[in-house]
């Protein structure tokens, strides 16, 4: 049996001639579509002229079919939201919010960066190799004052569309490289971001790559290929696999 994929979410609305589309989703990706009249073991409850049915009571009761059903469709469905608490963030934005919530979003985007920079780059690899000394410590700072672009709205206000964009500056040893980060509200909903400007990734390797270009942190020096002329003198003192040396 194939593996379940997890849902936290499922929506259900009317695609035409009396069928229901239900929507599986995992946060904002959507994993999986159904349509009620290719399901089997579900019908639209009936009503009767005390007790009508609605249209919106066909849909709660497919929606409800496809959440207790799920495992039918190759779904685990789990509503909890098992993000960790610094990347849960509110399902809709204006103008003040999201200047609040786009610099937290930087801010905890470009953190768990540096906590793997700092962890392999810095104290795992050029700490260990004396290029630079221990204690030595990556920071970084998100500016106050962002550009923010709106492109878009919704009829209510909230902000369908928009940028935020945020000075950073990364430091090592009192030395700065500085860049900037762009946050954006897509759908209505806040992204994390995954480059910093000028195309520098959010990887680990991506920032390490950037500090080096910039001369905050040194380059891991290459080991140099032994030469023919080398490897002929290496080899005449190299032992057997029986532990003699080699004539």
């Amino acid at each position: 049996m194939s593996e379940l994929i997890r849902s936290n979410k499922v929506t259900a609305f009317w695609q035409g001639e009396g069928v229901a589309k239900g929507v599986f989703y995992k946060t904002h990706n959507k994993i999986k579509e159904v349509l009620s009249d290719e399901v089997e073991g579900f019908a639209f409850p009936e009503g009767d002229e005390e007790n009508p049915t609605t249209a919106q009571d066909k849909l709660a009761a497919f929606k409800n079919y496809l959440m207790i059903n799920a495992t039918q469709f190759g779904i685990e469905y789990d509503p909890v939201d098992r993000r960790a608490d610094e990347f849960k963030f509110p399902n809709k934005y204006d103008e003040e919010t999201f200047k609040e919530y786009s610099k937290t979003m930087a801010e905890t985007a470009i953190s768990a960066v540096l906590e793997k920079v700092q962890k392999n780059v810095i104290d795992g690899s050029l700490v260990k190799q004396d290029l630079l000394v221990e204690g030595t410590e990556v920071a970084f700072a998100v500016g106050d004052a962002p550009e923010i672009s709106i492109g878009e709205s919704y009829n209510n206000g909230n902000i369908k569309y928009a940028e935020a964009t945020y000075p950073v500056a990364i430091t090592v040893n009192g030395e700065t490289a500085n860049s900037a980060i762009v946050v954006q509200v897509v759908s209505g909903q806040l992204k994390k971001p995954r480059e910093l400007s000028d195309g520098v990734v959010l990887t680990q390797t991506g920032i390490k790559n950037f500090l080096t270009e910039q001369g905050i942190l040194p380059e891991i020096p290459k080991k140099e290929k032994a030469s023919d002329e080398d490897g002929e003198d290496a080899g005449e003192d190299l032992p057997t696999a029986d532990g003699a040396d080699v004539e």
